[in-house]
């Protein structure tokens, strides 16, 4: 049934930087919080680009992940440019995952841990990083880490993505779910309105300036939306 496969909650059209036309399905609105699945992907990414604006954060450095310094498997040579690009080699594959089966690596990792980046800390290597590429929840997962021990103050962190995100972009109805650690989950739990989607991307149209605030590093944009290596072999 065509009609009843249509799953459609928001449809926005911005023409200039300015809202010009909106519909909603029913019970839904413009300031509805909807769970953004793996947007939340480009949102956790987007906080790491605002840590390298801020000067916090070397994405060409070790990925600061709690217990990986002092590993020797690979794992201490991933770089948050490597977790960025999806390039790290982890030996998972997301997408043959079973979805029927519940204790699977990606349901246990988002429902059924308390601590997820831990969790995805402990998935192993199958090649050096930077060799692969391969599409795993893991990697943004492991950078709301990256974020939490680069500004190593959990007041700050709990307040950073409201403070240095929303708010100077105006979107009044988001928020990201956190683990029972405490730390967001970077893959597929934040929630925001359609129109603070909206305002999401057109921080990205814009080259990572608002209102004429650089809120992302010059050439952030290029660098998120450029393919990396791996992934066109």
């Amino acid at each position: 049934d065509i009609e009843k496969a249509q799953n459609t909650r928001a449809v926005l059209v911005s023409y200039r930087g300015k809202l010009i036309a909106e519909r909603y399905a029913d019970g839904f609105d413009g300031d509805t919080p909807q769970r953004g699945m793996s947007m939340t992907k480009s949102a956790t990414a987007t906080l790491i680009g605002i840590l390298v604006q801020q000067g916090h954060l070397d994405i060409n450095a070790p990925a600061p992940i709690d217990g990986w310094s002092e590993l020797d498997d690979g794992r201490s040579r991933v770089t948050t440019h490597h977790l960025l690009t999806m390039t790290t080699g982890f030996d998972y594959q997301e997408n043959s995952s079973d979805g029927e089966d519940l204790r699977n690596l990606l349901k246990i990792m988002l429902y059924a841990t308390p601590d997820a980046p831990g969790f995805a800390a402990l998935t192993p290597l199958q090649g050096d990083p930077g060799n692969s590429w391969a599409y795993q929840t893991v990697h943004s997962v492991l950078l709301q880490q990256v974020v939490r021990n680069s500004i190593a103050d959990d007041q700050q962190y709990f307040r950073f993505p409201q403070q240095q995100l929303f708010d100077k972009l105006g979107m009044q109805n988001s928020f990201f779910q956190a683990d029972a650690n405490g730390t967001f989950i970077g893959g597929a739990s934040m929630y925001a309105s359609p129109q603070d989607w909206m305002k999401l991307g057109l921080l990205y149209l814009n080259d990572g300036v608002h209102q004429g605030q650089r809120i992302l590093p010059e050439g952030w944009v290029k660098y998120a939306t450029t393919a990396s290596a791996p992934s066109l072999k």
